[in-house]
């Protein structure tokens, strides 16, 4: 885990605004094109947060907000 952190990506630029859930059951199709739902972990951070959620196997991520943060647990493994 202490590598982990210490070899962690820098911050981005430009944050932006990401989902926090994101994978294909949370988005709809509709007549005028698809729409993301589910939007109750929306933040301010890295947007490479949602790629990184769209392309994990759903069984192994977990959501989780801890004192107005999302943190990520992957199998037990939490980011703090």
């Amino acid at each position: 885990m202490d590598w982990l952190l210490q070899n962690r990506p820098p911050e981005p630029e430009r944050p932006a605004l990401c989902h926090g859930d994101f994978h294909p059951f949370n988005v709809m199709l509709s007549p005028r094109g698809p729409i993301v739902i589910d939007w109750n972990n929306a933040h301010i951070g890295n947007p490479l947060e949602d790629v990184a959620l769209l392309s994990a196997p759903e069984e192994s991520v977990r959501t989780v907000v801890q004192g107005g943060q999302v943190v990520v647990d992957r199998a037990g493994v939490s980011s703090r």
